[in-house]
């Protein structure tokens, strides 16, 4: 992945470890979260009644669009869950022997800065994701209006 790069001076802790750990947790649970729906609006659009021929193509043309989407975000996940394991690695590994040592209310302004630049960098690809959908879904749509010019 694009963002594991990083600087040869930056030092991973514990708890920023751990803070990443829970980012990249909270994107897994959005990501499924955002499955369940895809999937409950498919089978909703499956269901439709089909009025016309164009009508009915465009629902399939939507629906397909849709199984393409919860494929990528699929992906995603696992993706985020093969981090979430490195990241569950590490931590094991950098972990305190006290646990008072361990305190995550105390990051200091570099550790904040890390988990920041991590997280933006997340959203950054979930949204990248959406916006090659959207893309994609504009294209079609397209292409069926060119189409629809040159029967109609």
């Amino acid at each position: 992945m694009r963002w594991r790069k990083k600087a040869p001076n930056q030092v991973e802790t514990y708890e920023t470890l751990v803070a990443k750990q829970k980012i990249v947790l909270s994107q897994i649970k959005s990501l499924e979260s955002d499955i369940t729906e895809l999937e409950k609006s498919t089978v909703g659009n499956s269901q439709t009644a089909d009025d016309d021929e164009l009508d009915s193509f465009m629902l399939q043309l939507n629906i397909t669009l849709q199984k393409e989407k919860i494929v990528r975000k699929k992906k995603l996940i696992q993706e985020f869950k093969t981090d979430y394991d490195r990241l569950s690695s590490l931590t094991k590994i950098v972990k305190p022997a006290i646990s008072g040592l361990s305190d995550t209310a105390n990051f200091t302004e570099h550790q904040l800065k890390i988990i920041s630049e991590f997280e933006q960098e997340l959203k950054k690809k979930k949204s990248d994701t959406d916006n090659d959908t959207r893309d994609r879904t504009a294209e079609k749509r397209q292409q069926v209006h060119q189409q629809m010019k040159k029967h109609g």
